[in-house]
């Protein structure tokens, strides 16, 4: 009878039988969501809203995977893992060990590290936010109208009449034409998303799966975190602070459904939301408490994961708010007898961000408390000079103009008011950090205490340098260990091209007048580049990077690594590869893993891991398979233009502009503020020394992958002296993708003298119409002229987001021996990109295929109707195995709707070759949680299931006797009172067997259980009466099985310990 137990919770439980998907070998994308989803990878542009550390950390993971093709090791520190039924929540703390970004601040749980828990989505605006008010568009000299219609729509949308309609009309484009991107992540899936003409939404993801994304555009009312006040006299500030957060028509809600119906809501309030609030051109409509276009929305925090069933596990926040700086030039400067010479000025920028900090995890069985605190005990960012005496106050407005900021720590105070908290002014603006965590039964009784230890030093970066499991300080500790090399202070101009640390530098920073600054730099148009270039230095390129890791059985991991190098580099218009001079491997930033060596807790070497990142290793190669992805442009200077303008209304005239030169400290090439690693590599191999060497080759910029131009790009017209039209359009990035690159192609496994053993190929989507799969987008910004307010000189662009699905299509294995074997596999998909048929050949040449039929692929079935329209897509209806063409078995489920409309598994049938379908089981009773009661087998044998822990757990299984009976025999009220609690398994088992005696039922089976809350099995007594006993440690760790003798003394069965082992 047991088998049928295991038969039915598998039907149940797993019915998909893995048919989602297929992965093969590759790249890891976290559990998270976004230290920066968003991250800007080359320093942080003059108009880019940053997430918070907190959201970002959720999601790096997104954009630059964890993996040989990224040289980024995989270091995790396991806390938790939430489990329900079918839900699930892993909390774990997670290294990005891609470098040191001195500018990017901390977030809560340490220099690198990420807490991730459950999920978010952060949004990152493309021209201007799709819903709600936007900033006017002065930067082009003036408001312009907008055009009402999304663009997309038009059969034309991308001819060259339609993008240069807005150019010509002096019009601004509809933003939603322009879609924002949404980076989500999910428990380890994660994806982009855009928004269509229609409204709907398509998301962009390589695992496959099928999302439904639904959003709620409304209001949103709520305040940013109060803050102290510490001066009284405002009558010097321009603008008095507004706390008060009311926007209008802004997607406020997103709810996301897999292919399982499980849904995940995202944000809905103030608490759930973050805002960034930026902090320049905010002159505005400040007469009233309307903060309007100022206030964007950029990430929507998980608060909830539901399943179809109904059970919940729910996610609630904490705010706190602080600022985060960027150090900025950003000038420009022409001569033109038609217009008036002009200066930017150079700066800070400063952004507000009210955060959302993980609070409380509520499951049915518990709760997960997380306890937050101010790390003002860390280095902070430079205090800054006043900007009321700047050049252009008007046009650099910022937090230091509101009375509460003036007095944080992003300006240099000059006085304060008698009785000032010095304190309080530095503290107010810092992040929060996690302290500890609670894990936590129904009770209220403590399973789990998580300790989290960190830095303190107002000299250094918060780094975190421990993590107790447990209540034993000593032994349940993990240890952490980082390079010495210091790290410059913030925003030091110590930075490389892509934001790493590059070692001290000379400075051209040292002037305090701008034109002085943009004179020099016009002078010497190389000497940015001399400053940013990769330092060869890998002290710099290591210093603060996590080395050792300490584990709380003993042993430890040792992390060494190298600068990042590249042999050649990807480049635009042409889109191409280029090859570096004399085939030379060239150093750039950040780091990638050299080495990992797990050692005993005696310091015995385990097991020893090598990286060469270089092609034909096996060949004994040495030049760099790294691809650069860009080369970052600081500057731009033209000689005797024309400008041809049609303003007003289409009229024609033209300005004559004798010299014009333009710098910005952060790169106005590439425009995106979010990259993928600015390094990828096309071959890894990893030699375990002693036991030979596996080779990885991915897809990758150089062997196919390259971006594509847009499908179309034009520009306002700009001649040079020759008359010729200058291609303003050629700093257009053109069509990712970034969705396939990364994926592995090839996977060979040598031995320590070379010898090729076994070669794995796999073989992806390649049809052609793929590249018509995407959300169009109507890209207009402005061009590099376009920098000086006089000169209105933008581009437009079009193109798609390819949101394709990238599938694996065939693998195949060869093993080379004397006679060598070869193994393979096909694989087809639904358009809800699940596995259709799994087809596989092996070396004699038979052909064993599998094939899933899902409710989708069912006509005529009201039910499946239902289920697809409930999005219950990934449960299949019917499996069918076959050899060589002739059938062989097959496996069919019949769904039914419960009396609270939940869908379940009803009838299991089965087939078999020159048999009739018949039905195995049957599920004829399911409690309102969809936990099954009763089972009917097909000799006509039943089964009951009495659950408890409130439907968490399966309390006793009673073979020989239905649910019905069960209740009528046992009553409503042992039931129930089983049901709610958790009781002794032995004692259970004998008021059943005794019940079933009296009422002359013999049962041929019964089983009963307890549980550990939030642990495991504490106790079973099975069929014959045996009663076994289970321990857990502080870890939740099974250490102990013991029964009970007939003298009453305990009998250990087994003991278990726990040592560090490879």
């Amino acid at each position: 009878m047991k088998k049928h137990y295991l038969c039915l919770l598998l039907a149940f439980y797993c019915c998909t039988l893995n048919a989602q998907q297929v992965n093969p070998v590759g790249t890891k994308s976290v559990v998270p969501i976004f230290n920066k989803t968003v991250v800007p990878t080359h320093g942080t542009s003059f108009n880019f809203l940053p997430p918070s550390p907190q959201a970002a950390g959720l999601g790096l993971y997104g954009q630059i995977p964890i993996g040989n093709f990224t040289g980024t090791a995989e270091i995790e520190i396991p806390l938790y893992n939430i489990n329900y039924k079918e839900l699930s929540v892993p909390l774990f703390l997670s290294y990005h060990a891609s470098g040191i970004r001195p500018d990017l601040f901390p977030g809560p749980v340490g220099m690198g590290w990420s807490l991730q828990a459950g999920g978010v989505i952060t949004r990152v605006i493309k021209g201007e936010s799709d819903f709600g008010d936007r900033i006017a568009n002065t930067n082009s000299g003036g408001g312009m109208l907008e055009i009402q219609a999304d663009g997309r729509t038009d059969a034309a949308w991308s001819s060259t009449a339609k993008l240069s309609y807005p150019l010509m009309m002096d019009y601004d484009a509809n933003p939603v034409a322009d879609p924002d991107e949404y980076y989500v992540s999910i428990n380890g899936r994660t994806g982009h998303f855009y928004i269509n003409p229609d409204s709907t939404f398509t998301i962009q993801t390589k695992d496959g799966g099928c999302f439904q994304i639904q959003a709620v555009r409304d209001s949103l009312a709520g305040e940013f975190q109060a803050l102290a006040q510490t001066r009284t006299d405002t009558s010097v500030y321009i603008v008095p602070y507004k706390r008060h957060v009311n926007l209008r028509d802004v997607l406020k809600t997103f709810v996301l459904t897999d292919e399982k119906d499980i849904k995940y809501t995202f944000g809905g309030s103030i608490n759930s939301v973050e805002c960034s609030r930026p902090g320049f051109n905010e002159v505005n409509n400040y007469a009233t408490d309307y903060m309007g276009a100022y206030v964007q929305l950029m990430s929507w925090f998980l608060v909830s994961i539901e399943s179809p069933n109904g059970y919940k596990i729910r996610f609630d926040y904490e705010k706190n708010t602080h600022i985060d700086i960027a150090s900025f030039q950003d000038m420009a400067q022409y001569n033109s007898t038609t217009a008036y010479n002009y200066n930017y000025s150079d700066g800070y920028k400063s952004t507000m961000i009210n955060g959302c900090y993980l609070k409380t995890i509520t499951f049915p069985e518990g709760r997960v408390d997380l306890y937050n605190s101010v790390a003002s005990n860390q280095l902070d960012y430079p205090h800054a000079t006043s900007y009321n005496n700047a050049i252009f106050t008007n046009y650099l407005n910022n937090f230091h103009d509101y009375p509460d900021v003036s007095n944080a720590n992003t300006e240099k105070i000059t006085s304060v008011d008698a009785g000032t908290d010095m304190t309080v002014i530095r503290n107010r603006f810092f992040p929060l950090k996690l302290d500890s965590i609670r894990v936590s039964s129904l009770s209220g009784a403590a399973v789990r205490r998580i300790r989290l230890n960190y830095t303190a030093d107002t000299s250094v970066r918060m780094k975190l340098m421990s993590v107790v499991l447990g209540d034993d300080e000593q032994h349940d500790r993990y240890t952490l260990k980082y390079n010495p090399t210091q790290l410059p202070a913030y925003l030091s101009n110590q930075t490389d091209y892509y934001g790493f640390y590059n070692g001290p530098k000379s400075s051209i920073f040292s002037y305090t007048n701008s034109s002085n600054l943009l004179t020099y730099v016009k002078n010497n148009p190389q000497c940015y580049d001399t400053i940013k270039k990769p330092s060869s230095n890998a002290v710099y390129h290591k210093a603060g990077m996590l080395e050792e890791i300490h584990y709380p059985t003993g042993g430890y991991t040792a992390l060494e690594y190298e600068p990042n190098r590249y042999g050649r580099t990807a480049r635009i218009w042409p889109f191409s590869v280029i090859e570096n001079s004399a085939g030379n491997s060239l150093v750039t930033g950040g780091v990638r893993i050299k080495t990992v060596r797990n050692y005993s807790k005696s310091g015995t070497l385990l097991k020893e891991l090598k990286y060469h990142y270089v092609k034909n290793y096996a060949a004994g190669d040495t030049v760099s398979s790294g691809v650069l992805c860009y080369v970052p442009q600081y500057v731009q200077g033209y000689n005797n233009i024309t400008l041809e303008k049609y303003i007003p209304l289409g009229t024609h005239q033209t300005i004559n502009v004798s010299s014009y030169f333009y710098f910005n400290s952060n790169p106005f090439f590439p425009m995106s503020t979010l990259a993928t690693s600015h390094v990828t590599y096309t071959e890894v191999a990893v030699e375990e020394p002693g036991n030979g060497f596996t080779v990885y080759s991915y897809k990758n910029y150089d062997n196919g992958y390259n971006d594509t131009s847009p499908l179309n790009a034009v520009s306002d017209t700009v001649r040079n002296s020759n008359n010729e039209v200058i291609p303003l359009w050629k700093t257009e990035e053109g069509q990712s993708l970034a969705l396939e690159r990364g994926q592995i192609l090839a996977e060979k496994v040598y031995t320590q003298n070379g010898v090729l053993k076994r070669n794995t190929q796999y073989l992806y989507n390649d049809s052609q119409t793929r590249f018509g799969e995407g959300v169009r987008y109507i890209h207009l910004y402005p061009s590099i002229i376009d920098k000086i307010q006089q000169l209105r000189v933008r581009v437009t662009s079009a193109g798609l987001y390819y949101t394709y699905y990238p599938y694996l299509r065939e693998k195949t294995t060869t093993e080379y021996r004397n006679v060598n074997l070869e193994n393979s596999e096909s694989y087809t998909y639904t358009d809800s990109r699940l596995l259709k048929t799994k087809t596989g050949y092996d070396s004699r040449g038979q052909e064993r295929k599998t094939t899933f039929i899902y409710p989708a692929d069912i006509t005529g079935s009201s039910l499946f109707l239902t289920m697809v329209g409930r999005h219950l897509l990934d449960y299949p209806v019917e499996i069918v195995n076959s050899l060589n063409g002739t059938f062989l078995s097959k496996s069919a489920i019949e769904y039914t709707l419960s009396n609270n409309s939940l869908i379940l598994p009803y009838k299991i049938k089965k087939q078999y070759a020159g048999s009739l379908l018949y039905v195995d089981y049957m599920v004829s009773q399911y409690d309102s949680i969809g936990n099954p009661l009763s089972v009917i087998h097909r000799d006509g044998s039943k089964e009951a299931y009495l659950w408890c822990m409130n439907g968490a757990r399966l309390g006793a299984h009673i073979a020989g006797a239905d649910y019905t009976q069960m209740l009528n025999i046992l009553g409503n009220s042992y039931i129930s009172t089983l049901y709610h609690n958790n009781n002794d398994s032995r004692g259970a088992y004998y008021h059943i067997r005794n019940a079933l005696s009296s009422a002359e039922i013999s049962p041929t089976e019964v089983m009963c259980y307890t549980y550990s809350p939030l642990n495991g099995i504490s106790s079973k007594t099975d069929a014959a009466g045996m009663s076994l006993y289970y321990e857990y440690d502080t870890l939740g760790r099974l250490t102990t099985i013991y029964r009970i003798n007939t003298d009453g003394d305990r009998e250990i069965i087994n003991n278990y310990e726990y040592n560090y082992a490879h």
